[in-house]
């Protein structure tokens, strides 16, 4: 199947059967709509199907209240299927229901980038941000710097400037190792710089915006 954008809830072919393990997953779902058990069709030839709104939520609460274990599992086995795809966003959600921190944070670190500057996902990387372990986040920089940006632009100052914090201690350690790694350093720099940047821009400090622009363009002028 081509990478293509789908909504939350919606079962492809592949991912029915990959998921359930069933091979008449489809004939299955085909029967459930004909009997109008609150199942739609998203495309017209049956390939996506989702369950109304109300009817997953429960359906996945009590899943995970009677079988924990194969819930997580199940979310994971659909994660991948997403991942295959291309789908990134759909795929990190998965991840982060099924509380599979190792996963989502390589996802989410690899396509932060794309979702929030391209996609335009910025309130999900905050809401990722709040489930995401802070021992996860600080594996990845490049989560907690389109974080920041994400932030700023949603007028929270007070975290982007904790976010931005959070990034100069991890510039001050890793400058402290025994053999620092200076190209990471310096990309850290230059993202700490663009942050700060930003952050004074559209807080309407004029003079603090300037300065650290200037320095910023100076500083890294191929960036």
């Amino acid at each position: 199947m081509p990478s293509q954008r789908v909504k939350p809830g919606c079962l492809g072919v592949g991912q029915r059967q990959q998921v359930t393990g069933l091979t008449n997953a489809q004939q299955r779902l085909d029967e459930r709509h004909r009997g109008n058990f609150f199942l739609s069709r998203m495309d017209g030839d049956g390939r996506w199907f989702r369950y109304h709104q109300l009817i997953r939520d429960f359906l996945c609460e009590r899943g995970q209240q009677e079988n924990p274990e194969q819930s997580r599992e199940t979310l994971i086995r659909g994660a991948n299927h997403y991942y295959a795809q291309d789908l990134h966003y759909e795929a990190i959600q998965c991840a982060m229901r099924a509380q599979a921190w190792d996963v989502a944070g390589a996802w989410l670190a690899q396509h932060v980038e794309d979702l929030v500057l391209r996609q335009g996902y910025l309130q999900s990387i905050m809401d990722w941000m709040q489930r995401l372990p802070q021992v996860w986040a600080g594996r990845y920089p490049k989560i907690r710097i389109d974080n920041a940006f994400a932030l700023t632009f949603f007028g929270r100052h007070q975290e982007t400037e904790a976010q931005i914090q959070q990034l100069e201690a991890l510039r001050d350690r890793l400058a402290q190792a025994d053999q620092p790694n200076h190209k990471v350093i310096d990309e850290l720099e230059c993202a700490i710089g663009g942050q700060r940047t930003y952050l004074y821009a559209l807080m309407d400090n004029r003079e603090g915006a300037l300065s650290e622009s200037k320095a910023w363009l100076e500083r890294w002028p191929d960036a």
